[in-house]
């Protein structure tokens, strides 16, 4: 008989379990089992994050490539187009060139037909022609011999004539003097009567002018007198406050000259008194001596007060003048306050612009640094293990130390990326302001060979860095918002300064308008009036190039003091007559004398200074304006719209200069930002080195 049972179910084979969870008690296993679980969980979530990445990225490229297909078949539409287009031209042509050549043919034919029946008609003309010759000479005899009879008979009716005519002829002369006169005189009365006319009408239209004249210039007055009461009331409070200094001064001398009064008062009753005693002669000696030693004291007291009163005058003047200077400031504050504010908002709008594009970039480095990662910490996981089993230590105190050193090589490999991304980011940063600062300094004609700066090699993109300034505004002005370093402070502040003092006013001046051959002081109108040379046309100027004959009227210089000196002088045309306009004025500050001569501000020694560069620094404006006011009263000049420039020989080189001043502090600034951030970095990187 067979084996009732059949073959054995073969064994299953025994789970290898590790000797050190063997030797691992229930608590243990669990709190290995949930780390386990914490890190699979995380491992899950960091994988589904990454194919989230994935899968955005994989969208935008199937996006791309769809509109990629899409413009290359409107290109073949395109190219479908152009060829039957051709196709249709060349028909058009060889239908064109048949036209051509049929038309041709016929005016050939027709050139043969006109030619044989033109000559026909020739010779016929000539036939014709010979025949009537010969009539007409016959006719010619016979008419020649009935001339010589006729003339005959003529010549008797012509003498008859002639005296008839003689006779109508001096009855016409008599007949037209007389209606020449009546004509004269006629029309003479009419040309009294149009003077007349004309005369009125003349009056009425100079009437009209001056009334259309009178309403401009009221027009003028009511506009303009606002800013005449500002300047009146301003000068008003200065006039207040010198009336209240002087008659504060004023009861202060009235004060001193009772006082003074009173004291001699008391003198000529001490001498009296003096004279009138009858005490011993030491008693006066010694009343008198204490009377002089007090006198003595009063007047160095008196000295005193007068010394305090004036020091104090002074104090309150510099206390005025600090207030002034404060209003200016917080005026300019607020100004640039609001400036910084909507470049910083336009230029956060391009860094998030930025961001969005380069994040697709990042996600791939990302995805790699992650592999990396993974790979050497299971082969540090390894390598503690192996040493963990070879000690035989508590299974509590394994992990207590596993627990303990993954956090502190968490911390510090959190520590060593954010010091790899800083260095990185330094470098990337320096490497954008470099090619930037080399590129613009190409453009001003500054060789490569000059600049001295080389760029660091680096495995970063040539993209935009992201962070080159965290507070810093759009535009040009972004460039000079350096590194964001342990300073950050003092460099935005200097990037500023350099900005605005010099590349902001050069960009200004260079997108406004250049003017040419301008006259400051006349201009002719398209009728040939000349009229005043008005500054109201040129207020989008920022070069003027006047003309040969314009000079710089330093004797006619004034001057304003606030702190500073600001001086002003008149540009005009030296051959102007009159009327002569003083819109155009020359400034500087510090550049003369306090009572306005001596100016010499600008190149105003040059004989080849004919142009101006506009004042692009609006704080100053004001206070040129007052000046401008007080060479006009003192010099009875007219100055309704000033602008101010400075006199310059090339206002070209002048903004180049400005260009190069910024672009040299900016590399300053630059290089010691990267110096002083790199030295930190460094310093950084050497203290993670000696804690590990």
């Amino acid at each position: 008989m067979g084996k009732k049972g059949g073959k054995k179910k073969q064994a299953e084979p025994e789970v290898e379990i590790d000797p050190d969870l063997k030797e691992l008690t229930i608590p243990n296993v669990r709190d290995r089992i949930d780390a386990l679980q914490y890190r699979l969980s995380k491992a899950a979530k960091d994988r589904n994050y990454m194919q989230l990445e994935k899968d955005m990225v994989n969208r935008f490229y199937e996006i791309t490539k769809s509109e990629v297909k899409q413009i290359d078949a409107e290109l073949l539409n395109m190219d479908r187009k152009m060829e039957i287009l051709e196709r249709d031209f060349r028909v058009h042509i060889k239908v064109h060139e048949q036209k051509v050549q049929n038309l041709e043919y016929e005016h050939k034919e027709a050139k043969h037909q006109v030619h044989d029946t033109g000559e026909n008609d020739v010779q016929k003309e000539r036939d014709m022609h010979s025949e009537q010759l010969l009539k007409m000479n016959k006719e010619k005899l016979d008419l020649k011999r009935e001339i010589r009879e006729t003339q005959l008979e003529n010549e008797g009716q012509v003498k008859m004539l002639i005296q008839g005519f003689a006779k109508r002829l001096q009855n016409l002369r008599d007949t037209f003097d007389q209606n020449h006169q009546q004509l004269q005189a006629q029309y003479e009365e009419q040309v009294e009567q149009l003077k007349v006319d004309l005369e009125l009408r003349r009056k009425v239209e100079i009437h009209e002018i001056e009334e259309r004249k009178n309403q401009h210039i009221n027009e003028l007055f009511s506009n303009h007198q606002e800013a005449f009461d500002e300047i009146k009331a301003y000068y008003n409070d200065i006039t207040h406050d010198n009336l209240q200094l002087i008659k504060s001064l004023k009861d202060e001398i009235y004060e001193m000259k009772e006082k003074e009064k009173t004291n001699k008062k008391k003198m000529d009753l001490l001498r009296q008194e003096n004279r009138d005693l009858t005490k011993p002669l030491e008693d006066k000696l010694a009343d008198q001596r204490d009377l002089e030693e007090e006198l003595k004291t009063y007047t160095k007291d008196k000295m005193a007060l007068k010394n305090l009163k004036a020091h104090y005058k002074r104090l309150e003047e510099q206390i005025s003048e600090a207030k002034q200077e404060y209003r200016a400031c917080e005026d300019k504050y607020r100004k640039m306050e609001k400036e910084r504010d909507d470049l910083y908002k336009r230029f956060r709008k391009a860094v998030q612009e930025i961001q969005r594009k380069a994040e697709l970039g990042k996600n791939v480095v990302l995805e790699k640094k992650l592999e990396a990662l993974s790979a050497q910490f299971e082969e540090k996981q390894a390598q503690l293990s192996e040493v963990l089993s070879n000690a035989r230590l508590d299974p509590t105190i394994v992990a207590n130390v596993t627990k303990k050193l993954e956090q502190v090589l968490g911390a510090k490999n959190r520590q060593i990326k954010d010091l790899q991304y800083q260095v990185h980011q330094a470098t990337k940063q320096y490497n954008d302001t470099i090619r930037v600062y080399e590129s613009k300094l190409q453009a001003l004609g500054v060789e490569q060979e000059e600049i001295g700066f080389e760029a660091i090699q680096t495995a970063t993109s040539l993209t935009p860095a992201r962070l080159v300034t965290k507070a810093g505004v759009g535009g040009p002005a972004a460039l000079w918002r350096v590194l964001r370093l342990p300073e950050p402070g003092a460099l935005e502040v200097l990037g500023d300064f350099t900005f605005y003092s010099f590349m902001e006013p050069s960009y200004a001046a260079q997108l406004m308008v250049s003017y040419t051959e301008v006259d400051p002081s006349s201009t002719r109108l398209a009728d040939g009036q000349v009229v005043p040379t008005s500054g109201g046309r040129f207020q989008d100027a920022g070069q003027v190039y006047f003309n040969h004959d314009t000079v710089l009227d330093v004797n006619r210089s004034f001057s304003f003091k606030l702190a500073d000196v600001y001086c002003v002088a008149p540009i005009r045309n030296k051959n102007c007559g009159e009327p002569c306009g003083e819109d155009f004025w020359a400034v500087g500050k510090n550049c003369c004398s306090e009572n306005g001569t001596h100016f010499e501000c600008g190149d105003v020694g040059s004989k080849h200074a004919k142009s101006g560069l506009r004042l692009m620094d609006n704080t100053d404006v004001p206070f040129y304006r007052l000046a401008v006011v007080q060479a006009a009263g003192k010099h009875k000049m007219v100055s309704q719209h000033p602008i101010f420039f400075h006199w310059l020989e090339d206002p070209v080189a002048e903004l180049h200069g400005w260009q190069r001043k910024g672009f040299r502090r900016f590399a300053i600034a630059m290089a010691a930002a990267f110096a002083i951030s790199a030295a930190a970095l460094a310093a950084a990187l050497h203290t993670m080195h000696i804690a590990l």
